[in-house]
């Protein structure tokens, strides 16, 4: 009984560490295939092929948009974006990642 508490709680903890909150998608309101829902931590993500995103999470996060993939050319700079609007990313020039923070 005492190994399955410490595993619960455990699992848990780890569940609470692995925070989302950022999802794209390659149709323009937020429709058609997801991406991977990723962390707003400031990293380098890639954007390819993706055309709209969501905040998740259920704070608001700033968001920067990049030409190439890594995450350097042209920055498009969305702002601060709220949990669960459906944000287009129209530019008119190829998004290859972003950085949320």
């Amino acid at each position: 009984m005492r190994f399955t508490a410490s595993l619960v709680a455990a699992a848990v903890l780890l569940a609470l560490q692995v925070t989302a909150d950022f999802l794209a998608f390659d149709g323009d309101s937020c429709t058609g295939a997801e991406g991977g829902d990723a962390p707003c931590d400031n990293s380098c993500i890639d954007f390819s092929n993706r055309h709209s995103f969501e905040i998740t999470s259920s704070s608001g996060h700033n968001v920067i948009l990049f030409e190439n993939t890594d995450c350097t050319g042209v920055e498009f700079n969305f702002g601060f974006e709220s949990p669960g609007n459906c944000i287009n990313v129209n530019t008119g020039t190829p998004i290859g990642s972003f950085r949320c923070s």
